[in-house]
């Protein structure tokens, strides 16, 4: 099992601490287009001690951790010296997210959050890779990723902050760079557990929505800064992403044949959020806007490699759909045929029907 249980909660305490003071922010935030509410499958309930909320989880994924538990007494006892309020800490099944919520009785703007975290995460010696303001199960709710070097580790922490008349909270759910790929969807629908106890909108069950960006798409990363940090030589990446329902997931292969997995998400104004593609010594971040049938944007990679992408839509998803339809068909007139059921008469002006409509 691949435990990283062990880490120095300090400087995530920073990060909460900071933001509960009392300065005006000027900053206007961008709101998600995206409305976000609770998985299906998140079935089990938790509740706040301080603050009026409550977590929906998947129980065949999350296990919360007794008051007794060693490791959550390691983080209440840490918290505890940068007066944070730890209510709960949670564990996936593997050990290689750390998960826990924090309280405080003083309300807040979201504004507010954003500043004094976006500052005390650089203070920390951390980069914000996305944030905006999105509703979650009817609550506005802002979200902030950021990475994190700890003892030579590259961490990537996914944060809500919520704030209602009872107080402000704080979920956040990490894990290191090299896992972040393979536990990204898990952590999001974990936050996207949260509501708030005294709102008359109860968390529903999300409905998948497909938008016109779904489908295939291929492209190609630039570079347009010639060496990195290192004296080494910046290189490309051809790209090959799908996108379901509004989640872009796919892999890019650079210069040197490495194969880095893509991450992220574009809204219904077509901004591209939250994009990631990590590999096994290196990780970019991007951002960019898209179009219903191409995309563009910019990169920038750990070694402070610079440059733009494109990409371009070769299947709609209808299109997709269709085709394993047609596919399936084919394969069920083959069985018919071979069954005797129809003859090759039928079977030909059949198959020539099917692949017409390809």
């Amino acid at each position: 099992m691949r435990s990283i249980f062990f880490y120095p909660v300090t400087l995530i305490a920073v990060i909460w601490v900071i933001s509960c003071a009392g300065m005006n922010s000027q900053i206007e935030l961008e709101k998600s287009g995206i409305q976000y509410s609770k998985p299906q499958t998140s079935t089990q309930l938790i509740k706040g001690e301080k603050v009026e909320y409550e977590l929906w989880f998947n129980k065949n994924k999350w296990k919360v951790l007794d008051r007794d538990n060693p490791k959550y007494k390691i983080i209440k006892e840490e918290m505890k010296k940068n007066n944070i309020h730890v209510s709960h800490v949670l564990n996936d099944i593997f050990d290689e997210i750390r998960f826990m919520i924090q309280e405080s009785r003083l309300p807040s703007s979201l504004e507010k959050l954003y500043n004094f975290n976006s500052k005390s995460i650089r203070i920390a010696g951390g980069h914000i890779i996305s944030t905006d303001i999105r509703m979650v199960n009817g609550n506005d709710v802002l979200y902030i990723k950021f990475g994190l070097t700890i003892d030579s580790m590259n961490w990537i922490y996914l944060n809500y902050y919520f704030s209602n008349k009872t107080g402000t909270i704080r979920i956040v759910a990490g894990t290191i760079v090299g896992l972040f790929a393979e536990h990204e969807s898990d952590m999001i629908d974990l936050l996207n557990g949260l509501a708030d106890s005294n709102s008359e909108l109860h968390p529903t069950i999300s409905s998948q929505i497909e938008t016109k960006y779904d489908g295939a798409w291929i492209g190609k990363a630039i570079s347009t800064s010639s060496v990195d940090i290192k004296g080494n030589r910046c290189g490309e990446a051809s790209l090959s992403m799908y996108i379901n329902n509004s989640q872009i997931k796919g892999t890019a292969i650079d210069s040197w044949g490495n194969t880095h997995k893509i991450t992220g998400s574009i809204d219904i104004n077509g901004r591209v959020n939250a994009g990631i593609a990590i590999g096994s010594i290196n990780f970019s971040t991007f951002t960019g806007t898209g179009s219903v049938d191409s995309a563009s944007g910019i990169w920038q990679d750990k070694y402070q490699c610079y440059g733009t992408w494109n990409a371009k839509k070769t299947l709609d998803k209808k299109e997709d759909q269709k085709e394993d339809d047609i596919e399936k068909k084919l394969r069920k007139l083959n069985e018919l045929l071979e069954k005797g059921l129809i003859n090759q008469d039928d079977y030909d002006k059949k198959k020539a029907d099917l692949l017409e409509k390809l």
